[in-house]
């Protein structure tokens, strides 16, 4: 439930205007570009601030209070994409405070899961199989085991799991979409992410 009051908290379009990104790179829900031929949509959370309130109240009612920290690097671009962040969960009740690591101590905090929520860049393979190990759930390295663990986001799924490893294991086109139709609705409801934009590469 918390993960989906985040969701719902971040205004995306609040986002670009910090970020300078183009509105055209916005994410709808998925890390699968909806040009793809792998892409499916979902019932991923819409920003609907009065739902993310709900959500965080039922929360605080049962558990207490909501407490932690957006994580990003120490570049004057990302602190303003941060504090914006903060602004918006605190907006619906969350108690956040915003953490600027050093961009060189940045990839190793999240391999080794030290941080509560994060921004980052990542995905953006052609093929999600090339994807596959930021997904699966032995990459998903508890935080204190002192190994690397590319499953940043720590997602241990058994739809997940499935569903990549039915992707990776054909050839058949078909099951191979049925599969990765699976995978997105399930991302879109568990939440491990908040999806904001793309960032576009050219090579020239």
């Amino acid at each position: 439930r918390v993960r989906q009051a985040v969701a719902h908290a971040i205004d995306v379009d609040r986002y670009i205007a910090v970020s300078g990104d183009d509105p055209s790179w916005r994410i709808k829900d998925s890390p699968i570009d909806p040009k793809s031929r792998w892409y499916a949509s979902s019932d991923y959370p819409s920003f609907d601030v009065a739902k993310a309130k709900e959500l965080v109240a039922q929360v605080k009612a049962e558990k207490g209070p909501i407490t932690f920290t957006v994580s990003t690097t120490d570049t004057t671009e990302n602190q303003a994409i941060g504090q914006e962040f903060v602004k918006m969960l605190q907006d619906v009740g969350i108690d956040a405070t915003l953490e600027a690591i050093p961009q060189g101590s940045y990839p190793t905090k999240m391999v080794f899961g030290q941080y509560d929520v994060a921004f980052v860049r990542l995905f953006g393979s052609p093929d999600p199989d090339s994807d596959y190990h930021w997904w699966i759930s032995r990459n998903a390295v508890k935080p204190g085991e002192g190994r690397l663990g590319l499953n940043l986001a720590r997602i241990r799924d058994p739809q997940v799991d499935a569903a990549l490893d039915t992707g990776r294991g054909t050839t058949d086109e078909a099951t191979r979409k049925a599969a990765y139709a699976t995978f997105q609705q399930r991302l879109s409801a568990i939440v491990p992410y908040v999806w904001l934009t793309q960032s576009v590469k050219m090579i020239g």
